[in-house]
């Protein structure tokens, strides 16, 4: 079940910042409406609060009652489910040494792990670039989607904070591809409009081709399993 926790988290997350980006007061009840049910779907839904401020920052008002029932949220959801460490989990700093290098090579590891490959530092160091580009021409970016981008960021860094420490191997679980896929394919919908900008369209081409690579061809194997099977 853990796995498919993710996918109702990511839907009324993503509807909560599609509805925030609107102007209508209806539909900020709906935002809200949808990031409290995120929130209590999977915890990482408490991100669409942080992630819905920049849509919120030119109305001072509806910002600070989304801040009210935000804070009003992490409360209630800490009554509800108190913390409390599972048997097995290593301690937060059991390896201190390596603590930092460790979360780096887990984080790069969720952003590549569509593909199952070794090479974790390359393949997850592209997303990373193209998301970094994104952040820095936000102007020409739409808010919403930038938004969307920041909600599945910060969902992953408390991955990285909290499961780093068993190893980057668990990061090509099944369970986290939705996330990856994701980025990968708001990182192409904000590039696409700027397909006429040279640099941008070889920018595109690069992603969808990474895109198709990750849709189609890492599946051959399996489909060749299940037809042998079959």
């Amino acid at each position: 079940m853990a796995s498919l926790s993710n996918y109702p988290v990511i839907y009324f997350g993503f509807l909560s910042l599609y509805f925030l980006s609107k102007d209508k007061l209806i539909d900020f009840v709906l935002g809200i409406f949808f990031a409290v049910i995120a929130v209590f779907c999977q915890g990482n839904g408490m991100f669409v609060f942080l992630s819905g401020i920049p849509l919120l920052l030119k109305d001072k008002p509806k910002l600070l009652i989304w801040l009210f029932i935000f804070l009003m949220i992490i409360l209630l959801y800490f009554i509800i489910f108190p913390y409390n460490k599972p048997n097995g989990h290593p301690e937060f700093f059991s390896n201190t040494k390596f603590f930092f290098l460790s979360r780096i090579y887990y984080g790069l590891a969720l952003l590549s792990n569509v593909f199952n490959s070794k090479f974790v530092l390359i393949l997850g160091m592209i997303p990373l670039l193209g998301i970094l580009y994104l952040y820095k021409n936000y102007l020409k970016i739409s808010k919403l989607h930038l938004s969307m981008i920041s909600f599945l960021l910060l969902s992953l860094s408390s991955l990285v904070i909290t499961r780093g420490g068993f190893g980057f191997e668990q990061a090509f679980s099944s369970r986290y591809h939705i996330n990856t896929l994701f980025l990968y394919s708001l990182i192409y919908i904000c590039l696409f409009p700027l397909i006429r900008i040279k640099k941008h369209f070889l920018l595109i081409l690069f992603f969808t081709l990474l895109f198709y690579y990750n849709t189609n061809l890492i599946n051959i194997h399996q489909l060749s399993v299940q037809k042998n099977k079959s």
